[in-house]
C-alpha cells in the first residue's frame, strides 16, 4: 500500500465521520423538535385540566383513536410509593425481630 491510498483511506473515514455526525445532530435537532411540540400540546392541555398544570412529566399516545395523558409519578402515587415502603420496611423488620435474637436490622449510633 502506498502512503497516497493511506491518505485517501484517512479522508474517506473523516468525510464519513463527519456525515455520520451531521445526521446525528439532525436527528437531535429533530427530537427537540418534538419535545417542544408535547410540551406545547401540555401547555394548552393545561388549560382545560388542572392535573396537567401541576404534574411535571407525562406521556401523550392514541389509544382507539383517543388522546391518553398519563403521568407515572402522580403526587399521589409518589405518597403511595411512601406509604407502602414504609410498610414493607416494618413487616420487614417484624420478620426479622423475630428470627434473630443477636441484633437489630437497623443501625445505631453506635454501630457507625
Amino acid at each position: 500500500m502506498k502512503f497516497s491510498d493511506y491518505r485517501v483511506q484517512k479522508q474517506l473515514s473523516v468525510e464519513t465521520q463527519r456525515k455520520a455526525m451531521v445526521a446525528q445532530l439532525e436527528a437531535k435537532v429533530q427530537e427537540a423538535q418534538a419535545q417542544i411540540s408535547l410540551t406545547k400540546f401540555l401547555l394548552e392541555a393545561g388549560t382545560e385540566f388542572d392535573e396537567v398544570q401541576t404534574e411535571p412529566i407525562w406521556f401523550a399516545y392514541k389509544s382507539n383513536g383517543d388522546i391518553i395523558l398519563e403521568s407515572p409519578f402522580t403526587e399521589r402515587d409518589m405518597r403511595n410509593g411512601i406509604r407502602l415502603q414504609r410498610k414493607q420496611m416494618q413487616q420487614a423488620a417484624e420478620n426479622f425481630d423475630e428470627g434473630n435474637s443477636s441484633g437489630d436490622l437497623y443501625e445505631t449510633e453506635e454501630g457507625e
